[in-house]
Formats: C-alpha cells, sequence, structure tokens
C-alpha cells in the first residue's frame, strides 16, 4: 500500500500512424511485462499505451497498488517523429 500506478516513458518514441496511413494510434506498441516476486493472487494491468510510454499497477487480491520492481519489452514500429 501507499503506491500508486507506475508512468514509463520510453526513451524513442514509436511511429503509431497518421490519418494517411491506417490512422492515428492504428499501430500502437505492444507491451510485455516481468515482474520480480510477484506474489500469490496479484495480477498486473498495463493501461493507457500510447507512442511514448505506458501505465503499470501491480495489484494485490483487494485491488489494492503493491510496490514491486519489472522490467518491460516494448515492440511496435520505428521511431515517432
Amino acid at each position: 500500500s501507499g503506491t500508486s500506478t507506475k508512468s514509463v516513458t520510453f526513451a524513442n518514441a514509436f511511429f503509431v500512424g497518421t490519418s494517411a496511413l491506417g490512422n492515428l494510434n492504428n499501430f500502437l506498441p505492444t507491451v510485455g511485462i516481468t515482474v520480480q516476486n510477484l506474489g500469490d493472487r496479484e495480477r498486473v494491468n498495463v493501461s493507457s499505451v500510447t507512442g511514448t510510454g505506458f501505465n503499470l499497477d501491480v495489484l494485490d487480491v483487494n485491488g489494492n497498488n503493491v510496490d514491486r520492481n519489472f522490467t518491460y519489452t516494448a515492440v511496435g514500429f520505428g521511431r515517432g517523429v
């Protein structure tokens, strides 16, 4: 408890599309998360994925944020402008 949503900003933005190429945000990156010491019945919620980052919550069985270390991989289309 006492923790909140973690916001991650990518070092380099991803290209997410344009109105001429399938529409803006049609090509959001895919984010994979690995959490260290994930407790029994804890879960991960990734939200607000954009070309520049995402939000992460690690939640206990009651839906409260818990503090855990994590790594991530983001895969998408080239660098954004």
